[in-house]
């Protein structure tokens, strides 16, 4: 079992994930020579990767991308890539490789997003596009190097291309939990404790 990405059929131009690409190539040749049973999950844009921007939702109620708020992607939660990869698991019938592709259970426009954010976390959230250097500066803030902080920008203009997410959609690809639902039982719990006073007693 891989879990690669939605995109790693580009080997050149998707940032980090066009590495997972050439993984699942070098997993392909070993299995044909093996005989070996290879599954790669392709999932989509994580809704965990909120979670990094709770702080800018706190503060300035807003989530930063380097796309225009309208760029339109697929979001999955990853409880649903653990699922259907135990699902894998237990079967034992599969052999051979191939991809199996993971799309959440919607497309949505950044700007979509923000408006469920807003719902769920009870306070204005809205998408900004930020430019690519700044990001690109972000992300060595971080602590990522130049030239992987630069990936990772690629990455993000990637998604959403019809380059980027050319594994068409079917109702097996299609998984069950919605960003709202992510937001209120994970996300909002989260936010509300970013948010809470300290209730330690002093000196603890």
């Amino acid at each position: 079992m891989h879990l690669s990405s939605e995109g790693a059929q580009n080997r050149t131009d998707h940032g980090p994930v066009s590495g997972l690409g050439l993984i699942e190539h070098a997993l392909d040749a070993v299995a044909s020579e093996t005989g070996a049973a290879v599954r790669h999950l392709r999932p989509t844009f994580f809704m965990e990767n909120v979670e990094a921007q709770l702080g800018a939702i706190a503060g300035m109620g807003a989530v930063f991308f380097p796309v225009p708020p309208a760029t339109t992607t697929r979001m999955i939660a990853t409880r649903d890539i653990a699922a259907r990869a135990a699902d894998l698991l237990r079967d034992l019938s599969w052999t051979g490789t191939g991809v199996v592709a993971l799309h959440g259970p919607a497309a949505l426009s950044y700007a979509d997003a923000a408006r469920v954010l807003t719902d769920g976390l009870g306070r204005p959230v809205e998408a900004r596009q930020v430019p690519r250097g700044a990001l690109v500066a972000q992300f060595v803030g971080m602590g990522a190097s130049p030239g992987y902080a630069a990936g990772l920008v690629t990455l993000y203009e990637a998604i959403g291309t019809d380059a980027y997410s050319a594994d068409p959609r079917t109702d097996a690809s299609t998984t069950p939990t919605t960003l709202g639902a992510y937001v209120a039982d994970t996300l909002r719990p989260m936010f509300d404790a970013m948010a809470a006073p300290d209730a330690s007693p002093a000196g603890a």
